[in-house]
């Protein structure tokens, strides 16, 4: 019988490898990568008076004059579909059924705009989640492999200030302190391990040898924006930068081990260790613009580059009280890229109360294919949005519109992932957006 201690080193130190995979757990929303680049709805973006812009552009919040408060919403669902292809003694170009998973996320924003009577300067505070997106996969599914539950989770307190320049320039600067999660619990096979150390051959995915593994980690960092906005006569010129965020998240991993009667000789308990999770999540270059072509109709095109590349390592460091563990230091690098978009929209004034709009968008996909999964699933993609804008009163303004997202389908046919997510992939998703606009002082919401 092995040693426990020898079979604890031995065993410990690749379930880490396996465990790291874990980290790139971020199962998009509607963005390249999992940034949701759609707070405020489709009426939002880099050149929009409203204070969304608290995200897209802070110098666009130079428009909003007087005290505004805004509350806004996002209900995003998920749905997608994966059919593995088969492994171990079955494999020979069959795939398992189709597993097919529904999600909803809400994403809310809480903003405060006030020029505080000055006609330069305009404040804004706020809180909003452009980050992320939970998921639950089924317990027995081949989805268990790379994710049962989790999320990754950032949202940004933020601060910002605009000043005009002239009566058609303004520039703006914000900081936000940034709180971020990483969770993750999910399925290990521990058939290789044993097989590499016993030298027989083990079948994979076997119940006797399935495990469990969970991450928390959570954290804080820092970001910054700075955006300029022109807007002569009837034209609207916009863009803005979002620094990147550097994380060190702490937390702790757990390994539960098979219950079996193998494991609980040979090695006895789980394996539990505070540990430090480190990673970048991206910066973002947009640009757009605008035109108020009469009273009744207005245009926008806007076009966004988030830097995924940035996303390229994940570090976790692991550190064990048992002398038999000792430090680990793992280093998983994501094999993401950057990504860009390109939307396109309409707005018409129906009536002196309501207005609707309408738009398209495009957008890459941040993750290849080889190194998705049901977890991570990304893909290239086209996106419609329609909806309405209704003036309550005077002071008030309610918007709400849905967009529907369809990714285009993805074969893996080669997966750096392990276990291997080979297999047809396909998700689509959409968003309802909500926002309420409350003026407090002279101006248009």
């Amino acid at each position: 019988m092995l040693r426990p201690h020898a079979a604890l080193h031995h065993l410990a130190t690749p379930s880490l490898l396996a465990l790291v995979t874990l980290a790139t757990w971020a199962p998009v929303a509607l963005a390249g990568g999992f940034m949701v680049s759609k707070i405020g709805g489709d009426t939002a973006g880099v050149t929009e008076a409203s204070p969304s812009s608290l995200f897209w552009n802070p110098a666009a919040l130079g428009r909003v004059r007087g005290t505004t408060l805004y509350l806004d919403n996002n209900v995003i669902w998920r749905l997608h579909h994966y059919e593995r292809d088969l492994v171990g003694e079955a494999a020979g170009g069959g795939r398992e059924p189709r597993q097919t998973h529904a999600h909803f996320d809400p994403q809310p924003m809480l903003a405060l705009t006030s020029d505080l009577g000055s006609e330069r300067l305009t404040l804004g505070v706020g809180g909003y989640v452009p980050f992320g997106s939970t998921s639950v996969n089924a317990s027995d599914g081949p989805e268990r492999w790379h994710s049962i539950w989790g999320g990754i989770i950032g949202g940004f307190l933020s601060a910002s200030l605009t000043y005009a320049l002239t009566d058609e320039l303004w520039v703006g600067a914000s900081g936000s302190y940034v709180l971020a999660s990483v969770r993750s619990y999910r399925a290990v096979d521990f058939a290789p391990f044993v097989e590499e150390r016993a030298g027989t051959r083990i079948a994979p995915e076997q119940v006797e040898h399935e495990g469990r593994a969970y991450l928390d980690f959570s954290g804080s960092g820092a970001a910054a924006s700075l955006g300029v906005l022109w807007a002569p006569g009837p034209f609207s010129l916009g863009a803005s930068w979002t620094s990147a965020v550097r994380l060190r998240l702490n937390g702790s991993f757990e390994i539960y081990l098979p219950r079996s009667s193998f494991y609980q000789e040979v090695i006895g308990d789980d394996i539990r260790s505070p540990a430090t999770f480190r990673a970048t999540w991206p910066q973002a270059l947009r640009v757009g613009g605008s035109w108020q072509a009469s009273a009744r109709w207005s245009y926008r095109l806007s076009g966004e580059w988030v830097q995924w590349s940035q996303y390229d390592r994940i570090t976790i460091r692991a550190r064990q009280s048992d002398s038999t563990l000792g430090d680990v230091d793992q280093v998983l690098v994501t094999g993401w890229q950057d990504t860009w978009g390109v939307r396109a929209g309409t707005r018409a004034r129906i009536s002196e109360s309501w207005q609707a709009f309408g738009g398209a968008g495009w957008e890459s996909s941040a993750i290849p294919p080889r190194e998705l999964g049901p977890d991570n699933f990304d893909a290239h993609k086209f996106g419609l949005a329609g909806g309405v804008i209704v003036d309550l009163s005077e002071r008030l303004r309610l918007t709400t519109g849905y967009t529907h997202v369809l990714y285009l389908p993805v074969e893996v046919r080669t997966s750096n992932r392990a276990p291997s997510a080979a297999g047809s992939h396909r998700q689509s998703a959409g968003l309802l957006n909500t926002n309420l606009t409350l003026r407090f002082g002279p101006g248009t919401p």
